[in-house]
């Protein structure tokens, strides 16, 4: 938490957040705060229930955060570590409905690929498609490399690929690490 607060005044730092005034999915101006955690704030909007949190980290500070979060590289470590059992439970099956999508293959993108079990479940299970993963964690990044993983370390606003190139791109629990993900689905086309 030191990362978003000022040791100083033990407030949030003006430059990595931004206080919201309506909701960030269908912008009700109506919400109620129900929890506070070193001054950030769940909350829950009247008008499409959605819960968020407010202020919310600015898009920057939240990449940098997820990049140089030690906690981040621990769970990407611990996903690692667990990885068999994960891609017995979800990534084989995942691959099976991705390869009946497009029998033949293509050009994926996988958005917050974290330690890199799709990429690498695609790949044992030699399936046609060309594959590329987006990153922002560097321990994340650096187990995928060690794979041998086609993998961007970076965010998805900073990544150079013209994604129109892509047949198919894959957001696995990472929608809650967007600042503004109606803008990033946007950007997928």
């Amino acid at each position: 938490m030191d990362f978003f607060i000022d040791p100083k005044t033990g407030r949030l730092k003006d430059d990595m957040v931004v206080k919201l005034d309506v909701c960030p999915v269908c912008h009700g101006k109506n919400f109620q705060e129900y929890l506070e955690r070193n001054n950030f704030f769940l909350c829950r909007c009247e008008q499409c229930e959605f819960l968020f949190v407010n202020p919310r980290p600015k898009e920057r500070a939240m990449v940098e955060f997820f990049n140089r979060s030690s906690s981040i590289d621990l769970y990407s470590d611990m996903v690692e570590n667990t990885k068999d059992k994960r891609k017995t439970l979800i990534f084989d099956s995942l691959v099976e409905k991705i390869n009946k999508l497009k029998p033949n293959g293509g050009k994926l993108l996988e958005v917050g690929c974290g330690p890199g079990l799709l990429l690498e479940t695609l790949r044992e299970k030699k399936s046609n498609w060309e594959s590329i993963g987006v990153e922002t964690n560097r321990r994340a990044v650096e187990i995928c490399r060690n794979k041998q993983l086609n993998v961007f370390h970076g965010s998805f606003e900073e990544f150079s690929g013209n994604n129109s190139d892509f047949d198919l791109i894959v957001f696995w629990a990472v929608w809650d690490h967007f600042f503004d993900p109606e803008d990033i689905v946007k950007n997928t086309y």
